[in-house]
């Protein structure tokens, strides 16, 4: 955690694999698995199936709110 992504690819293979949807970056086992879902959902090539603003807002407000209840719960 708190390392760049892509540290050991020289960066014209970066771009390649950006621009054609093949480079993704890793996402750790201990990712949350409603984040780990989101942002591959947000990854798909088609976009008519990536999420819409709204369905990540969602997302991003249920996730927030689990952390906040779970952060009061450990800490209370």
């Amino acid at each position: 955690m708190g390392q760049k992504p892509y540290v050991n690819i020289h960066y014209e293979t970066i771009i390649d694999g950006i621009v054609s949807s093949t480079l993704r970056p890793l996402v750790l086992e201990s990712c949350d698995y409603e984040w780990r879902s989101l942002m591959e959902k947000c990854w798909l090539t088609e976009p008519s199936k990536r999420p819409c603003f709204i369905e990540i807002a969602k997302k991003n407000v249920n996730v927030f709110s689990f952390g906040i209840v779970m952060w009061n719960f450990l800490m209370g």
